[in-house]
């Protein structure tokens, strides 16, 4: 069965929060990371608090954002689902143009060196 794109950003979480050298790097990082799906009506908002991600919601059921502090990753679901199951390094997806990322670069940063940690990209 496959996963649709808020199981795998639950299981995502999962492996963020429970993941001790994640949360070392992450553990004063506060953050709402909005993720938009170009191929579909399908947005959601990823929101971490002092490293550990407290709630995945689909935007459309989000308010006004919390923080100001904030991300845009845009790209197609499957590129998402690749992403955040760790078959793509989002590093490699943004510098051939398939996802888009808008915000301070920090926060890009510290997802890319997630993905290393999670999945050791070479």
């Amino acid at each position: 069965m496959e996963m649709g794109l808020k199981a795998t950003l639950n299981n995502f979480a999962s492996n963020v929060n429970q993941n001790a050298q994640v949360q070392r790097l992450t553990k004063n990082w506060t953050v709402d990371i909005n993720l938009q799906c170009t191929d579909q009506d399908e947005q959601f908002l990823i929101v971490v608090n002092q490293g550990q991600v407290v709630e995945i919601k689909e935007l459309n059921d989000c308010t006004e954002q919390e923080r100001k502090e904030t991300i845009l990753l845009r790209t197609h679901t499957d590129c998402f689902m690749d992403i955040f199951e760790g078959r793509c390094n989002p590093a490699i997806a943004s510098l051939e143009g398939d996802l888009q990322v808008f915000g301070n670069e920090q926060h890009s940063i510290k997802l890319d060196a997630i993905a290393l940690i999670l999945w050791g990209f070479h």
